[in-house]
């Protein structure tokens, strides 16, 4: 036998062994790129819900918040009207004191959602609009000594709190990206 036709032997079957070796190398590696792209698809897929569903959460909370303080504004500004006219009727201070309590659990709950910047404002104006509710009280439990000056009175935290409310939506609405 020729030493150079043992050569091309042994170098065609290690060249035969090396191309086997190399093809699971190479299908190994991809197996692993295949994997690993995998991988940052599902916690690629996995941030874009979290952050849709806190989106979704800190929507329904700026929702409630708003509402709450809203309504408790309208019934404190429906309530200044009632007394500077009459008496409250039966029920009308408790339908008042639910209201409050109801702006008070959704403040609680944006206290767990909601960006500092807009719990600033909601705690602005929800005390303003307490602040009101303060002020009625006074007129409302019989101390009508100065009933009309604690009413301008209350009038003027009205409209300061409805300022605060409109810069609250705008708020809201800004760090929800609808303007």
């Amino acid at each position: 036998m020729d030493v150079t036709a043992l050569l091309i032997a042994i170098v065609g079957i290690l060249g035969t062994l090396a191309s086997a070796l190399l093809t699971q190398r190479n299908a190994t590696r991809l197996k692993m790129l295949e994997i690993q792209s995998a991988e940052r698809q599902r916690v690629a897929n996995y941030e874009i819900a979290a952050e849709q569903e806190a989106e979704k959460l800190r929507r329904s909370c700026f929702v409630a918040v708003n509402y709450a303080l809203r309504n408790y504004y309208s019934t404190l500004q429906n309530h200044r009207r009632t007394l500077a006219s009459r008496s409250p009727r039966e029920g009308e201070l408790a339908r008042l004191e639910e209201i409050r309590e109801a702006s008070r659990a959704a403040l609680a709950e944006a206290q767990m959602v909601a960006p500092e910047d807009i719990l600033s404002i909601a705690r602005d104006s929800a005390s303003l609009l307490f602040d009101a509710y303060q002020t009625l009280a006074c007129v409302d439990r019989d101390i009508k000594k100065d009933a009309h000056s604690r009413l301008e009175k209350a009038d003027q935290i009205l409209n300061a709190a409805s300022l605060s409310l409109s810069t609250l939506r705008a708020s809201m609405r800004k760090n929800l990206g609808v303007d």
